[in-house]
C-alpha cells in the first residue's frame, strides 16, 4: 500500500489539506492543523512526509508555523510547492 502524502495549502484567508485527488479537509488555524495532520495519521498509511503549498500572499510566519505544526504530528519531512493563485 502506497503512503499518502497530504499537501497543505495555505492562502492568506484559507487553510487547508489535500487528501488524494478529491478529499479536502478545511483546517481553521494553523493551530489546529497538528491536531488535524495527527488524525491523517490515525486514519491513512503515512511516511511522514507532506507537501506545503503556499500563496504568493502567504506571510513568511504562517509557512514556518504550519512547519512546526506538522512536525509536532509527526510528519518531518516536507517539500514546497507552488500553492494556490
Amino acid at each position: 500500500m502506497l503512503a499518502l502524502v497530504p499537501n497543505v495549502l495555505l492562502t492568506k484567508d484559507r487553510i487547508w489539506i489535500q487528501v488524494h485527488d478529491q478529499e479536502e479537509i478545511e483546517v481553521e488555524s494553523i493551530a489546529a492543523l497538528t491536531a488535524a495532520l495527527a488524525a491523517l495519521r490515525e486514519d491513512h498509511t503515512v511516511d511522514g512526509s507532506w507537501i506545503l503549498s503556499p500563496a504568493a500572499n502567504v506571510r513568511y510566519d504562517d509557512m514556518i508555523g504550519a512547519i512546526d505544526a506538522a512536525r509536532a504530528a509527526q510528519f518531518p519531512h516536507f517539500s514546497i510547492a507552488g500553492g494556490p493563485a
